[in-house]
């Protein structure tokens, strides 16, 4: 199965802050101030922070806003991340990922007036039940199912496939659940005796195991292999590369990772992060919600 070319988008950490304003006021008159803590997250947190730091960059250009980004490396850097900006008067501070909930639940039971927000993940997993976090979540199943729907396709119109497909996640969880449900019902919109090979790496950082794991697959006549695995799916799309076959990548445009990426399910979290804080900047935010 050949593999054509793509077009290559790249996206990269920002940590940017400015001294002017534009747009409505924020708070107290004064510029909004916004942070952004990146740390250990879950199966897509390469992806989501990559794109919330992008976000938070657009943020700064377009709403006139000051922002900060720290990185953490682990789930107590993190804490102290939050912690550290909610201290230092930040309005706004955003955690990515669901390993950001204890972090964000610490800090907004401390800073009541401070406002927060979890990226991928709901306001429902916060121990506290604190209404001053808002939850942002996506419908991962609508790109789930785009993917499955185009694997379908290409699968069905390659000669010599068999008819066989797979996917590789990193662990279960709601956002993976959704992604696979809905490439496993794209796929087989398109046909429904496509054979669908499944496997977890049980590992976010590790690109070897789900290398290992897509060759197992490919083995088996997978012709397709779509990755929800943070990091280590970059082992899949390796996989595809060697063995010239088509890997669908999720959460990030990946196609400047080579011509062997069909697609990518892409995740738009710096829409959902400027947008959380266009409302926060305009007084409509609204917390203790998703």
């Amino acid at each position: 199965m050949g593999c054509g070319s793509n077009a290559s988008v790249v996206v990269s950490d920002t940590t940017a802050s400015v001294t002017t304003t534009t747009g409505s006021a924020a708070p107290a008159g004064r510029t909004l101030r916004v942070g952004l803590v990146r740390g250990p997250g879950g199966p897509n947190a390469r992806a989501s922070g990559n794109l919330a730091a992008v976000g938070l960059r657009r943020a700064v250009g377009e709403l006139g806003i000051e922002a900060r980004t720290i990185g953490a490396r682990s789930r107590a850097e993190a804490v102290r991340g939050v912690d550290a900006l909610a201290g230092q008067g930040f309005d706004l501070v955003f955690g990515v990922g669901g390993t950001a909930v204890g972090a964000i639940d610490h800090a907004a039971t401390m800073y009541p007036k401070v406002r927060f927000a979890i990226v991928d993940a709901s306001v429902s997993t916060l121990a506290s039940r604190a209404r001053n976090v808002v939850g942002i979540t996506f419908r991962d199943e609508q790109a789930g199912y785009l993917a499955g729907y185009l694997a379908g396709l290409v699968e069905g119109s390659e000669t010599g496939s068999k008819n066989t497909i797979g996917w590789v996640a990193a662990e279960g969880g709601p956002s993976v659940d959704r992604y696979v449900a809905g490439y496993i019902t794209g796929a087989r919109a398109v046909d429904p005796t496509v054979t669908i090979l499944s496997d977890y790496s049980h590992t976010l950082t590790d690109p070897a195991k789900c290398k290992e794991l897509a060759l197992k697959h490919l083995s088996l006549g997978s012709d397709i292999e779509f990755e929800v695995a943070g990091r280590c799916g970059l082992g899949v799309l390796d996989s595809a590369n060697e063995r010239n076959i088509w890997a669908i990548a999720s959460g990030i445009d990946e196609s400047s990772y080579g011509p062997q990426v069909l697609t990518s399910a892409v995740k738009h979290v710096d829409v959902a992060v400027l947008a959380t804080i266009k409302s926060m900047q305009d007084r409509s935010l609204r917390t203790g919600v998703d």
